[in-house]
């Protein structure tokens, strides 16, 4: 069976706008630019250039690449993208965001279901005051999964410093970060 959840519908994120913050990168390369050039330049000095949509692309693949390395198991049986990441138009009331295709084992799934029937009745994705949920029985089930098994293999701290360690250490913000000095 195949259902298809947003990455916000999930307990991992790709929220650039909050989480994914640039500003060391920009520190550093100023810090660099002042070091090798025996200057004293700021921010303002420079003309910035930002690919976001390149940078919510890359995180949406590299969350997608390690979901498939470490919540797979015999009821996530395969992870898809399904399209193009996307970002909001205003961050007010969203987040940077994807969607996703999980392969589910409906037996196995529907199993830990029934294991688990009191903390899926408290706990299950639904509507309340300021918060539609959109999924079906489906979504709602694997979206519980998520957020009680796997996050427990994968948890969203190990997700943050994985998706960190790759911007970071990896030099990942220079593909999608780019600067010039501005003529004084």
């Amino acid at each position: 069976m195949e259902i298809k959840l947003d990455v916000m519908s999930t307990p991992y994120t790709i929220d650039t706008y909050s989480t994914f913050d640039s500003d060391s990168f920009e520190e550093q390369e100023i810090e660099y630019y002042n070091e090798t050039n025996k200057t004293d330049y700021n921010y303002d000095d420079f003309d910035w250039t930002y690919n976001h949509k390149g940078l919510v692309q890359h995180l949406a693949d590299s969350l997608l690449e390690q979901m498939r390395e470490n919540i797979i198991d015999d009821v996530i049986l395969k992870i898809e993208a399904d399209g193009e990441a996307w970002s909001p138009r205003e961050y007010n009331f969203a987040t940077d965001n994807a969607s996703f295709i999980y392969t589910v084992n409906p037996e196995a799934l529907e199993a830990y279901i029934a294991d688990n029937a009191e903390a899926y009745e408290t706990d299950k994705k639904k509507s309340y005051d300021g918060f539609w949920w959109r999924g079906d029985e489906d979504a709602t089930r694997l979206a519980f999964y998520l957020e009680h098994k796997s996050v427990k293999d994968y948890t969203t701290e190990d997700n943050f410093y994985d998706q960190w360690d790759d911007l970071q250490g990896n030099g990942i913000w220079s593909e999608f970060i780019d600067y010039e000095l501005i003529k004084k």
